[in-house]
Parts: C-alpha cells; structure tokens; sequence
C-alpha cells in the first residue's frame, strides 16, 4: 500500500522532471544589417564579437545567423573617408547589440572639413587672433600662421561663424589689420563672417600693416 508521504514524494519527482526538461529555445536567430547616409560605393569595415567579417557598403544588407539566448556585438567604423578630399562620413552610435532577431540600420551623416589659417602678419603672431564659433559658442581659435592649418568637420549644412581680430599687433609691436577674408579662394569682406558646410571649405584670415 503506498502511503500519503510516499505519493507526494512520487508527484514531486515528477515536477522536477518537468522542469529538468525545460531548456532555452533551441535554433537560431537573423539580424540583418544595413547602412544609411553611406553613398554605395563606399565600404565600412564591418566585425561581429572583435572579428572582421569585411566590408558592408551604403547599398547592401548583410545578414548573420545566431544561437537562440546569445548576445553578439555588432560594431562598424564611426568615421569612413570619402572618395574626395575633405569628406567623410559619420556614424554616432556605431556599435550594436544583437539579442534577437531584427533588421538594425546604421545611421552615417555627412561631414565637410572646414580648414582656417591666417597670414600677413610679419613676424608671425602665435597668439590666437582667428576663432571658430558654431551657435555662438567658440569652437577653436587659432594663430598666425597656424601650423598645420586649423581643421575641424562640421555635419553636412551646418552653419559656421569665423571671426578674427581686427587689429593684431606683431611681435615687435607692429600693428595689422585685418584686410579680407579669402574664402576657396574668392574674396569675402565683412567681420565675422558665416559659413554654410555644404561642402569642404578653406578660409584663409589676410591681414596688412594698419596704416
């Protein structure tokens, strides 16, 4: 005869049973990949888990298989060249995690460089007499002559402010002033001036003795 204890000892065993046999989801799962802003013709290097798995361009997708109840890092370059000096092209959020299945887009905004120096000024005025301003906010200042050239990317149609001193005095006391802006090489009179980054610009401050 089986007794009460034995009964629930026997009910419990098999609830352990049934749970033992619960396991994760077996299979797989697909993430698909696929760029955005990135001109077709231009690749980004593309890695799963710290391993390269080539390139990805603006035009294709690419697809990945992985274990149910895994994790996988899906990282692409943050800044790609252009294929013309003065242009790239950047992803803020460059890195992905995969839990499940789902088509994840990459997202590349357009940058312009905008290059600043400044000349005429004999000998040359290290001290900061040119400035970069984006919404009112100083960006960078930069001497006379800078070397190398001031650089800084701007998101495609950004709108830039370039100020400069109006008078700068040399190292030996001489005055100058500043005389026009040389703006890709056409001529720009005005102080400050603004820029639309609608594609790579070269300024250049042109300063003369103040007479």
């Amino acid at each position: 005869m089986i007794r009460e204890t034995e009964i629930i000892y026997m009910a419990l065993i098999v609830i352990l049973a049934s749970t033992s046999s619960l396991s994760p989801t077996q299979g797989s799962y697909v993430v698909t990949i696929s760029l955005f802003g990135m001109p077709s013709q231009i690749p980004t290097n593309l890695q799963v888990d710290g391993q390269p798995q080539g390139t990805i361009g603006g035009s294709e997708n690419r697809s990945f298989s992985f274990q149910t109840g895994t994790s996988h890092v899906i990282f692409i370059d943050q800044y790609v060249p252009g294929n013309q000096t003065g242009i790239r092209y950047y992803c803020m959020w460059n890195l992905w995690t995969a839990t499940v299945g789902e088509s994840h887009v990459f997202n590349y905004v357009t940058q312009y460089r905008l290059t600043v120096n400044a000349t005429g000024i004999s000998p040359p005025m290290y001290a900061p007499v040119v400035q970069i301003l984006v919404n009112g906010s100083v960006l960078m200042k930069t001497g006379i002559p800078a070397q190398p050239a001031t650089e800084a990317w701007f998101n495609m149609d950004v709108g830039v402010q370039i100020e400069g001193s109006l008078i700068v005095a040399s190292q030996i006391g001489t005055l100058y002033k500043l005389k026009v802006w040389q703006v890709d090489d056409k001529a720009i009179r005005g102080n400050p001036i603004t820029l639309t980054m609608n594609g790579p610009h070269n300024v250049l401050a042109v300063y003369q003795i103040a007479r």
